[in-house]
């Protein structure tokens, strides 16, 4: 993944575009929210956004918790 730009910031953390490469050569634009540890973030909204679909829901790719960074959370969604 490589981040492009920061494209906005907030009271819970950053969010920058980036782009993915995937393993068939293409390539896709992708929003990264880098959350702070104190946002709590719920597993189980994470995990709900990832499992249901609709067209004013933004979907989650993926979600990365960072231990080593103290909890830092990263969504990578849509763009």
């Amino acid at each position: 993944m490589d981040i492009d730009r920061c494209i906005g910031s907030g009271r819970f953390g950053i969010v920058h575009l980036a782009t993915v490469g995937h393993g068939d050569g293409t390539f896709e634009t992708v929003t990264v929210k880098n959350y702070d540890p104190e946002a709590h973030i719920s597993p189980y909204l994470s995990q709900w956004m990832r499992t249901h679909t609709h067209e004013n829901i933004v979907r989650i790719h993926q979600v990365v918790v960072n231990a080593a960074t103290g909890g830092l959370t990263r969504l990578v969604m849509e763009h």
